[in-house]
């Protein structure tokens, strides 16, 4: 009754004379996640009087990739309308997760809308507990609804975030195992069987209207091209915007930034090519441009690991940023220079070097 009434209202609050608005009410869909290679997915809803009707089919930029409307009024009662996961060229979308609307509109020209993307989705479940399998290199963890999953892992104890496994992707409810070889993101540090590995499953529940379109990736893909009139869902709820609200940016700007170290040039390497520190080096941190814009946009924190050790942060972020490391005060032999930043809306980025330390 409850959630009927929940629609009710929907269709009721976006047309003139809402006493005879029309009622979409018993909405479904079934599977919420399938392959387009294999099956379609329907969506299925009762009419309380006759009406045509559009279904709409939105990505997460809220751009409208398919819209399959009836040649006719459907009569009052139950209904089902498919959806084959092509956009509006026929062809496969991206795996990703995707919202439907479903419009009414009666010969008089009454009409009714069904969307509960914005009172259903984007609410932060609680914390997931991640279970690292190092002989099978897994992730595993479970799920109680559909939602929007980021994994990161990293050291405990003040260490440096390693890698972001998978990155604001779909994942359905129930039990999940992610592939992880157990190194970060440069592929120099193993921390498969660090004892101060720490691995964390953040994730947001996806609206009841949403589809999710197999299979699994770990980051997101959106349509490259939409070559056809733009058309974007009407938000039914503005929320104000909030510090570390990754749901609340668009889906194009959540994923993490790739970074860089460098050291400078001319600097002697190793038979491995590695370089070659003797006292004193400077180590420059910078973003790639593509992720510049927004990272400094939103403000943000840097700073450095040696060995898993925090060393150096500066927490009032620029670009680029240079860190002088006395190398005169380790041991000598191969050393690992990790860069971390975390910036104000959520995003991370990580990247490590390795600097051989040689007599002075």
């Amino acid at each position: 009754m409850r959630a009927r009434t929940m629609m009710s209202l929907l269709a009721l609050a976006f047309l003139p004379g809402a006493a005879l608005a029309i009622e979409i009410t018993n909405v479904s869909h079934v599977p919420s996640a399938f392959d387009p290679a294999k099956q379609s997915v329907e969506i299925r809803f009762r009419l309380a009087e006759p009406a045509r009707v559009v279904l709409r089919i939105f990505d997460g930029r809220e751009l409208s990739i398919r819209a399959i409307t009836t040649p006719k009024e459907l009569l009052s009662g139950d209904q089902l309308l498919s959806w084959d996961g092509r956009d509006e060229r026929g062809r496969p979308v991206p795996p990703e997760a995707y919202v439907y609307t479903l419009t009414a509109t009666s010969a008089d020209g009454r009409g009714a809308e069904y969307d509960l993307t914005d009172l259903s989705g984007d609410r932060e479940l609680a914390p997931q507990i991640a279970r690292w399998d190092p002989a099978a290199s897994l992730i595993r963890y479970d799920l109680p609804s559909n939602a929007r999953v980021k994994i990161r892992a990293g050291l405990a104890n003040s260490g440096p975030l390693l890698r972001t496994v998978i990155d604001w992707v779909p994942r359905r409810a129930g039990s999940h195992a992610e592939s992880w070889d157990g190194r970060d993101e440069s592929g120099l540090i193993d921390a498969s069987r660090n004892p101060d590995l720490q691995v964390v499953v953040q994730a947001w529940a996806l609206p009841k209207n949403a589809i999710i379109v197999l299979p699994e990736r770990p980051r997101v893909e959106l349509i490259a091209k939409t070559d056809w009139p733009e058309s974007r869902r009407a938000k039914k709820i503005d929320a104000p915007l909030r510090e570390r609200a990754l749901p609340q940016q668009p889906i194009e700007r959540r994923s993490d930034v790739r970074i860089r170290l460098s050291t400078p040039e001319g600097l002697e390497r190793d038979g491995a090519g590695v370089p070659i520190a003797r006292g004193k080096l400077a180590i420059r941190l910078d973003v790639d441009p593509a992720d510049r814009e927004r990272l400094i946009e939103q403000r943000f924190e840097a700073g450095f690991f040696l060995d898993g050790k925090h060393v150096f942060e500066n927490e009032v972020g620029f670009l680029p940023m240079t860190w002088v490391w006395d190398a005169s005060a380790v041991n000598e032999g191969v050393h690992y220079v990790t860069g971390n930043v975390w910036g104000y809306a959520g995003q991370f980025g990580t990247t490590t070097i390795a600097i051989r330390v040689a007599p002075n």
